[in-house]
């Protein structure tokens, strides 16, 4: 595959698809022998990447899942490093690649001879099949201006005029390795929409089999050696095994001609390379190739117009063989079909779909409405003159007048304009548009201006034009009048003034939104389960609990996204903050609701999505990762919307509602939210299901024009089903289901089985004395609480609890939403004990410092012989008999004395 960006377009293919392996690896070092430093280089490049890509506030980082090397490939930029990474997978020429190899400590002359050593990291590391092993490095097009002069010493260009880097190969030269620096535009934007459309088909040879869909395949071509991809899909062939053959290289095409999902009449599929080769340079004397793209009498109608080398012809009868015209003339002309083919191909002939677009230049498209309006009028006076009538009175112009505009209709008569066209006098137009003031003058303020304005202190307009006039007095000039200097400080302050003076968040809120893309950069995707985005928000309604009736909070939505038909393919309801379970939860929900796999997720950075676990299930489940710029919510605006417009119609008319909080000081007791939160989460978890899956998956969206789920339908009968994508949610349980929120496991007890989360699970297999004071692996599943997956002999068996038949009558939405709230009555019983805990630790230390107290007063004869006995009864004198009672009632007021003796040394 040609990569050069320079000279002539050479033709871009793709070979038969095949896997990385060390044995190849060991082949291609026999061919292209590399030294011993440099083996060593590549088995340090093949344990890991070297580091960590980082984002920032415009880069997305990525992880794909790459079929050919059979590991993730990070990425750090969508746009330079995605593409080349794509590209190498579907090229037979490279056996493999690796993202961020180890660093090289580079030494040259940097700027002004000075000295500089540092440490520089490759891009990427590759095997080409053509011309050994490389070094490369990925830079955006737009710094191949500036590449010399920012970095003087470290970057060169070369005779052919690609870039290398000088320091990096006397590194890697006596190794054995080549460097070279490569830009993103010589990866075709359309050749890399092709490659992303047919990626999620590589390393799927399991689902297809290319012995038993050849003969359907071939079958379609025969006596032809090609045939439009849009001519096979009609003629019944199964698009997903023709992706696949594509993909693999089975099959092949010309991958930067066209579009495969938009223009699959341009895009010709071949059976053999060196047909497709052929094809490509069988330019005819007259610049057209074979016929490629067939036009069909349903692209033509009766009365359209088209354009046939330069002159215009209305349609008039479509025939079967031929299409029958007439010139401006009225001539009659017949043409075929295949001269229209050919004549589209040498680029002569413009179908009415080519040409309905194209806007016409001149006059009327610089006129305001006010010069359309004198031009009508001048025209109509004219009109009037020619007819002989007479003109009235607020009609009446000098003769003078009358000859200039008749002599403006002559001129613009003989330009091709027409009469209305030449009386437009632009008198908006007219005066002078440049500065009113001296030139240097003019230069000088707008750079003192730009410079002031970039200033982090942010000084204020009237402030700026105080020192606006002594610095145009220093210099002897006459100071600008203040509304002038206003309107000037508004004309210069831009989005970049704003990012150097109040940061980038600031400016990003009025940087302009991309309002126009190119045909061959979607913005999101042009397929169903192509990229969803996965977000989430905390709900504006508290609810309680249906096993106590406490109040249990506000809980959080996560929801996931298919961009481009916008349906909404899965949610997850929880009280806990978001976390890698509600990531994984809602990547089982989609597998739950839809079925199939997407085949990329993007999401913020925020900290629910780091977690490794959820890593390695996107990994094993062939899943794409992106990581949309930081601080940049344009990025995820689809999803954010639904959050809007959930919040607005459904929950802020809905009881219990949080919304009077966001103005605290205004709300009283009386309306407070907590009052009325009398909703389940199950009845909240029902009611959302059904918004996002019933009434807002069947209201068309104004983005589409469609139901989302009609966009979502249709895009799985145009583009494909893409069936190896489809999952059993119970297949792929072990993978999504996320780990106990405890960094140790669970030990086994052969008596109770497996402790988790509060409850004890039981299995046959945990009985065996074998297992006792093991932790296996653990997965805990939030849609039954009643079950856990644990990873015993080798495989993975569902343990059960004592409330399986309690909940097993339950549907599955309110045992998940049970399960939220015995987490939370857990929570709530944990806080109230450890609220208790401080009261009995202060019981414990009274009783202490008593039994202290008691021991201190026996041991002590002080303390007795200063023990004053009050007289609490009757005196001895009265008495004349020693009962019992008497005694028991002398012991207790010698008791009393003494607990009144302690309190008071206490006190």
């Amino acid at each position: 595959m040609s990569q050069s960006s320079f000279g002539t377009k050479t033709l871009v293919t793709e070979g038969r698809f095949e896997r990385f392996t060390l044995n190849k690896l060991n082949q291609f070092l026999l061919e292209f022998p590399v030294s011993e430093a440099g083996k060593d280089y590549i088995d340090r490049a093949y344990l890991a990447p070297s580091r960590n890509v980082q984002g920032g506030t415009r880069n997305v980082v990525s992880d794909i899942p790459c079929p050919k090397m059979g590991v993730a490939m990070p990425t750090e930029s969508q746009s330079v490093e995605f593409k080349f990474c794509l590209a190498h997978i579907f090229s037979s020429q490279i056996l493999g690649y690796l993202m961020q190899p180890p660093s090289l400590e580079l030494r040259y002359l940097g700027r002004n001879d000075k000295k500089v050593r540092s440490l520089y990291t490759p891009d990427c590391a590759l095997f080409d099949w053509r011309s050994g092993v490389y070094l490369e490095e990925y830079k955006s097009a737009s710094d191949r201006e500036h590449l010399l002069r920012l970095h003087p010493g470290k970057y060169a260009q070369a005779n052919d005029r690609n870039f290398i880097c000088p320091p990096a190969l006397d590194v890697v030269h006596p190794w054995g390795f080549r460097f070279r620096v490569r830009f993103d535009d010589e990866i075709h934007a359309i050749g890399h929409a092709n490659r992303l459309f047919l990626f999620s088909y590589l390393g799927v040879e399991q689902v297809f089999d290319w012995h038993q869909i050849k003969e359907p395949l071939l079958g379609n071509f025969t006596g032809h050696g090609y045939r439009s991809y849009d001519d096979l899909v009609t003629a019944g062939v199964n698009a997903d095994d023709l992706n696949w053959a594509i993909a693999t290289g089975h099959l092949h095409i010309d991958f930067d001609a066209a579009l495969l999902d938009r223009e699959p009449d341009r895009v010709n599929v071949f059976t053999s390379r060196l047909l497709l080769e052929s094809w490509n340079r069988a330019i005819r004397l007259n610049g057209s190739r074979p016929p490629s793209r067939t036009i069909k009498p349903e692209a033509l109608s009766s009365g359209s117009r088209i354009v046939f080398d330069g002159s215009t012809l209305s349609v008039g009868v479509v025939g079967a063989t031929a299409l029958h015209a007439f010139d401006e003339s009225g001539k009659a002309i017949s043409l075929t079909y295949g001269q229209l083919n050919s004549a589209r191909e040498a680029g002569i002939l413009a179908l009415p779909s080519d040409i309905a677009n194209v806007a016409i230049a001149g006059p009327l498209w610089t006129a305001s409405p006010k010069d359309l309006q004198r031009a009508l009028r001048k025209l109509t006076i004219l009109e009037t003159l020619d007819r002989g009538e007479k003109l009235s009175l607020e009609d009446q112009h000098s003769a003078s007048a009358i000859r200039r505009w008749r002599k403006k209709v002559s001129e613009g008569e003989s330009a091709g304009l027409s009469a209305i066209e030449s009386l437009i006098d632009s008198s908006g137009a007219r005066g002078f548009r440049g500065p009113h003031i001296d030139l240097q003058h003019h230069d000088m303020l707008n750079l003192w201006l730009e410079k002031r304005l970039s200033d982090p202190t942010c000084p204020t307009t009237e402030f700026l034009y105080e020192e606006s006039k002594e610095k145009s007095i220093a210099h002897g000039f006459t100071p600008v009048g203040r509304s002038a200097f206003y309107v000037r400080v508004k004309n210069i302050r831009s989005v970049e003034t704003i990012k150097k003076s109040a940061g980038h968040k600031n400016s990003y809120q009025l940087a302009p939104s991309y309002w126009m893309l190119y045909r061959e950069t979607p913005m999101h995707g042009v397929r169903a389960m192509e990229v969803v985005h996965i977000d989430s928000t905390l709900l504006d309604i508290e609810t309680s609990s249906s096993i106590s009736g406490e109040a249990l909070g506000r809980a959080w939505l996560t929801l996931a996204m298919c961009a481009n038909t916008r349906r909404v393919v899965g949610m997850y309801l929880s009280y806990s903050p978001p976390s890698h379970v509600s990531s994984l939860m809602v990547l089982a929900d989609i597998v739950r609701r839809t079925g199939r796999l997407p085949d990329a997720v993007i999401h913020d950075w925020g900290s629910e999505f780091k977690a490794k676990c959820l890593w390695y299930a996107l990994t094993s489940l062939q899943i794409t990762h992106h990581i949309r710029p930081k601080s940049a919510p344009r990025f995820g605006a689809v999803l954010e919307r639904v959050f809007g417009i959930t919040t607005s119609e459904l929950l802020a008319n809905t009881t219990g509602n949080t919304k009077l909080r966001k103005k605290v000081r205004s709300m009283s007791p009386l309306v407070d939210p907590s009052r009325f939160n009398g909703l389940w989460l199950a009845d909240l978890y029902g009611k959302l299901e059904e918004y996002f899956f019933d009434v807002y998956d069947t209201r068309k969206h104004p983005a589409t024009n469609l139901t989302p789920r009609d966009a979502y339908n249709q895009s799985l009968l145009v583009h494909g089903h893409r069936i190896h994508r489809c999952r059993n949610l119970t297949s792929i349980l072990p993978i999504i289901l996320p780990p106990p929120s405890s960094s140790r496991g669970s030990r086994i007890d052969p008596a109770r089985g497996l402790f988790v989360n509060g409850r004890h699970y039981g299995h046959p297999l945990l009985a065996k004395l074998a297992l006792k004071g093991s932790r296996p692996e653990i997965r805990i599943n939030p849609f039954d609480p009643s079950t856990i997956l644990a990873f015993l002999d080798g495989q993975w068996v569902t343990c059960n609890s004592n409330i399986s038949a309690q909940i097993s009558r339950l549907s599955e939405p309110v045992c998940f939403c049970l399960f939220e709230e015995l987490r939370m009555e857990r929570l709530i019983v944990k806080n109230a004990k450890s609220r208790s805990r401080a009261r009995v630790l202060a019981l414990c230390k009274s009783l202490n410092e008593k039994a202290l107290k008691n021991i201190a007063y026996w041991e002590s004869a002080e303390a007795q012989a200063t023990l004053e006995i009050t007289d609490l009864g009757e005196s001895e004198s009265e008495a004349t008999d020693t009962s019992a009672y008497t005694r028991l009632h002398e012991k207790v007021r010698e008791s009393v004395a003494r607990h009144l003796q302690l309190s008071g040394s206490a006190t």
